[in-house]
């Protein structure tokens, strides 16, 4: 195994009964895809899924940091034995965006991370990177500024590089697949 591991965060997996625009269909698929490309790449993967609707309490809203779920990802965050990146999963429906993969939302963050032999913004490094990687790929991606998400705050307070990816529900499995195989791969990138 490499030294990286990498934190896979799938907040809005329960959905009620009857599922609504708040929940994240197809998050926790891809964030199981996204675990099996990265173990087959010998990378140490953590996997925390939310075990609560979004319409009970937001899992990445600072309300929620008390709940078992956040109280068990922070204890993990603190592990510093090892270099450690947070990738929260989300999943979107098509008509909040027109013909598009996955996008990644970003927050305006001023933390600058010490990695070794960098000194960077390493979240806005991460997102540039692995947009460009996805692009090169024909993903069909862009990144855009996002609101508070207290998942990535928390990380960041940490010195844990994190971003939030979003995949669009519409995707086929095979399409998912490749996505991420591909995002597996551009992880290797930051060994």
């Amino acid at each position: 195994m490499n030294s990286l591991i990498v934190f896979l965060t799938v907040p809005h997996r329960t959905c009620p009964k009857t599922p609504n625009p708040e929940c994240d269909l197809l998050a926790e698929n891809a964030a199981r895809a996204l675990a099996g490309a990265l173990h087959a790449r010998k990378i140490q993967v953590e996997l925390f899924l939310g075990d609560m609707p979004r319409t009970t309490v937001d899992l990445n809203r600072v309300a929620s940091r008390t709940t078992p779920f956040r109280n068990r990802l922070r204890e993990r965050l603190k592990i510093q034995q090892q270099r450690v990146i947070l990738l929260d999963i989300h999943s979107f429906p098509e008509i909040e965006t027109t013909n598009l993969d996955t996008y990644i939302i970003y927050q305006s963050q001023r933390r600058f991370f010490i990695l070794p032999g960098l000194s960077v913004n390493a979240p806005q490094l991460y997102v540039s990177s692995l947009i460009s990687y996805w692009k090169q790929r024909k993903i069909k991606t862009k990144a855009i500024l996002g609101q508070f998400n207290d998942i990535i705050e928390e990380a960041v307070n940490m010195n844990v590089p994190a971003m939030l990816l979003e995949f669009s529900n519409n995707l086929s499995q095979e399409r998912l697949d490749f996505i991420a195989q591909t995002t597996a791969d551009w992880v290797l990138t930051q060994l």
